[in-house]
């Protein structure tokens, strides 16, 4: 299963490109989100 990790960045156009590289090869993917803060993680999980 392709992975993909958001950094501190957060969302940005090039992750955005290698999520959808990801999801053209194939239907599933685990993407990893780096921070500690709970809240944080589910803001930037509802930006894919």
């Amino acid at each position: 299963m392709p992975l993909v990790q958001s950094g501190s960045s957060g969302v940005t156009d090039k992750l955005v490109a290698q999520i959808d590289r990801a999801l053209t090869a194939r239907d599933l993917i685990k993407i990893k989100i780096g921070s500690d803060d709970r809240e944080e993680r589910v803001g930037i999980g509802a930006e894919f």
